[in-house]
C-alpha cells in the first residue's frame, strides 16, 4: 500500500465595493496570492479560510460559498477557494505576508501564482456552480510560471530524498536487529 501525506490548503477570494480582488505579497515565494494556507487537523476546510485570512491579513470574514476544488496531484494537494465577506478587522502586515492589496483582474500583478490566476479566471467565469479541477493545465511559461514550477519541482525532489533516507535507515535498523 503506497502511503502519501496530502496536503489541504484553503483561499479566500474576497472582493471590494468596487469589485477589486484582495491578494497577498507572500514572503516565502515572493509571490502574489490568495489570503489562505493550509489547513491544521481536525479543522474544517470553511474554518481553515476563516483563520488562514485572519493570520495574514487581521481580517475577519464568513464564508459566502465554495468555488472551486483544485486537486493537484503531481504535488498531492488538494486546494480549496471560498467567495469570502469581510465582517471585521481590518488589513495589518504579518511575517506570512508583507502587504496585502486590492487588484483589478485586468491589472493582476505579473508574479501572482498561477493556479490563483486560474482560479480568478474560474471565478469570474462561473459564478454559480462549483469548479473541480483535477490540476491547473492553462499555464503562461513566463518567467515567473517556470521559477514556480522550478520550486514545486525542487520540493518534491527534496520530499523524495527524505523518504529515501528514512527507508534507508529503516533498513540498516531492521539489519541491526537480526
Amino acid at each position: 500500500m503506497n502511503k502519501y501525506k496530502l496536503t489541504i490548503g484553503a483561499f479566500a477570494i474576497i472582493r471590494n465595493e468596487a469589485g477589486e480582488i484582495l491578494l497577498c505579497h507572500r514572503n516565502d515565494l515572493m509571490k502574489w496570492n490568495f489570503p489562505g494556507g493550509g489547513m491544521e487537523q481536525g479543522e474544517s476546510p470553511w474554518d481553515a479560510v476563516v483563520r488562514e485570512v485572519k493570520e495574514e491579513t487581521g481580517l475577519d470574514v464568513k464564508v459566502l460559498r465554495l468555488i472551486s476544488v483544485y486537486s493537484k496531484t503531481i504535488n498531492e494537494d488538494i486546494c480549496f477557494d471560498f467567495e469570502c465577506e469581510i465582517i471585521g478587522g481590518k488589513l495589518i502586515i504579518t511575517d506570512e505576508a508583507d502587504k496585502s492589496e486590492y487588484f483589478f483582474v485586468d491589472n493582476l500583478p505579473s508574479n501572482i501564482l498561477l493556479r490563483h490566476r486560474v482560479g480568478i479566471e474560474d471565478f469570474i467565469k462561473n459564478e454559480k456552480n462549483v469548479i473541480l479541477k483535477k490540476k491547473v493545465k492553462r499555464f503562461n511559461w513566463d518567467e515567473s510560471a517556470r521559477r514556480t514550477l522550478r520550486l514545486y519541482k525542487k520540493a518534491a525532489r527534496e520530499r523524495a530524498k527524505k523518504e529515501r533516507e528514512k527507508r534507508k535507515k529503516m533498513k540498516r535498523r531492521r539489519k541491526r536487529k537480526k
